[in-house]
């Protein structure tokens, strides 16, 4: 039995020093601009859905993968421990979202205005 919890661990192959990490899912869109996730495994095998392209079932666990310092061989393993431990971070993307749906909301709300004065 392996023990998830520890950050290093001796690589399998050439018996180098394994560190933890993760593998990152850079989603849809451009990768310096696309959102970011940690990758999960999900069980069963893939369900297209219409809007989504794959349907992602809420038992699905947070991969951690650690890669070897000598080698670069990686071991992945599927558990919960492997989750983002901070909150959610600041989006520029989600700002600017925000900031244009208010802006065209006031566009709306002054045009109203202006038909009915």
């Amino acid at each position: 039995m392996i023990r998830m919890g520890a950050d290093t661990r001796q690589c399998p192959k050439c018996n180098g020093q394994m560190a933890q990490g993760f593998v990152v899912d850079m989603g849809t869109g451009d990768m310096s601009l696309g959102p970011r996730h940690v990758s999960k495994w999900a069980p069963g095998a893939p369900v297209k859905s219409f809007l989504f392209k794959t349907k992602v079932p809420g038992n699905s666990l947070p991969i951690g993968t650690f890669k070897c310092a000598t080698c670069g061989y990686l071991e992945s393993y599927a558990s919960p421990e492997f989750a983002s431990k901070s909150q959610r971070q600041f989006s520029l993307r989600a700002l600017f979202i925000a900031v244009t749906l208010i802006a065209v909301a006031l566009g709306i709300v002054v045009t109203i205005i202006r038909v009915a004065g």
